[in-house]
């Protein structure tokens, strides 16, 4: 039996470092992908069911803390649970930190969550000397009415 021979012709230099660097690029982009989805997961997005409101209004502030309320009265702060004792000192150096700039508070709760939680979460935000809070709210839908012809 004869041997099989291909005829496979070498690719040039030139033509072989364009596919290298298409190669490179191409392994670059799928990692800046993996760290951007990485990243993503972690952002301070907790589920929760939020009250809804008519209208809600954007606020351009600059120093935002979101402050998350399960509803089991479990804490978050920036993706770490807190005890309701730590909230007070947590905001205080917050509030020390932000320098000229005044933090606000956005109280995210779940609608069935007690009000004695978000209760403990305003009085130390008032004992640490932060008194812009706000409720982060799902707007809610409301029909336009509509004149029906007789």
């Amino acid at each position: 039996m004869g041997a099989i021979r291909f005829n496979v012709e070498m690719p040039s230099r030139p033509r072989m470092i364009i596919w290298s660097v298409c190669l490179l690029i191409t392994l670059a982009l799928c990692i800046m992908a993996a760290f951007m989805m990485n990243e993503m997961e972690s952002m301070e997005v907790e589920s929760v069911t939020l009250p809804e409101a008519v209208a809600a209004k954007e606020d351009a502030r600059r120093y935002d803390v979101i402050v998350n309320i399960m509803r089991d009265g479990t804490y978050r702060i920036s993706g770490r649970e807190r005890k309701a004792g730590e909230l007070r000192a947590c905001f205080a150096r917050m509030r020390v930190a932000a320098d000229d700039r005044r933090p606000m508070i956005k109280i995210r709760c779940d609608a069935d969550t007690a009000y004695k939680h978000v209760q403990t979460v305003m009085e130390s935000c008032r004992g640490a000397g932060i008194y812009e809070v706000s409720f982060g709210v799902a707007q809610k839908y409301v029909p336009v009415p509509t004149v029906e012809e007789g």
